[in-house]
């Protein structure tokens, strides 16, 4: 009796051990990094070892932290390899969602639609494969047929429309500039140019009106605004572009290395 006193004196001294992982929150935890990497488990060897007691506990403590040391080297694997799959990362926004005529005002869309109802705004998808090129490497990406800034007034923004005809039947082009009148929500319109070939090898952009003109050349060609027009023809046999600024009450075109 003195003895079994003795031991339960002992066994309600001396804390438990702690559990440092149940057999059953390891395999709950383990399937969902191994399992997507293709690895196989092995589960049952782990528990037999989890499970253990007395001399195994520093096995038990060991192949716990090669499990943890598993997940985080398996997780890490999985995100590197998700960064390094190329389908599944998004490209800027292309096409009509590029070129949403939304984003113009509602009277322009209305100007567009009345005027121009065989017409639609310049889509990359319109693009010769070299002017595409050209086109892209243009940062940041922008439609290829519409330029929004402050080109004839301080204040307000215009914009700059580049339309090719529906279907793709011909190749002739049209270049607009809605300006706001002042105090209304009304735009004036106007045509910068227009052709009747190489429309496929055209895109325009706003730009800075410092990119072309330093303080020198402000003055002398008199620019009062900050931005301008870029009209690219990237052809690749025939390279040209100009810039459209406004001036004197009015836009002058003026060609530019670029």
């Amino acid at each position: 009796m003195a003895v079994d006193s003795e031991k339960r004196s002992q066994d309600l001294a001396e804390p438990a051990s702690p559990r440092l992982m149940s057999c059953s929150t390891l395999a709950w935890l383990l399937p969902s990094c191994m399992a997507s990497a293709g690895v196989p488990l092995k589960l049952r060897a782990v528990c037999t070892l989890v499970e253990t007691h007395g001399a195994e506990r520093r096995v038990h403590t060991t192949m716990l932290r090669l499990a943890f040391a598993s997940i985080l080297m398996l997780t890490s694997f999985q995100v590197l390899r998700g960064q390094a799959a190329g389908p599944n990362v998004r490209k800027p926004a292309q096409g009509p969602v590029l070129c949403n005529l939304e984003s113009l005002p509602s009277d322009v869309q209305t100007h567009l639609k009345r005027d121009f109802a065989s017409w639609k705004v310049q889509e990359p998808a319109d693009l010769s494969t070299f002017t595409h090129g050209r086109w892209e490497s243009e940062m940041p990406l922008a439609c290829p047929g519409i330029a929004t800034g402050r080109f004839d007034d301080a204040k307000n923004l215009s914009y700059a429309v580049l339309l090719v005809p529906q279907g793709h039947l011909h190749a002739n082009y049209k270049f607009l500039v809605f300006s706001p009148k002042a105090g209304q929500q009304a735009y004036d319109m106007l045509v910068l140019d227009s052709g009747d070939s190489g429309a496929a090898n055209l895109f325009i952009r706003a730009v800075r009106v410092s990119k072309f003109f330093n303080e020198a050349s402000r003055t002398k060609f008199k620019v009062q605004t900050s931005e301008c027009i870029l009209f690219v023809d990237a052809a690749e046999s025939e390279y040209e572009t100009d810039v459209y600024f406004w001036t004197d009450g009015r836009y002058r075109q003026e060609p530019v290395d670029y």
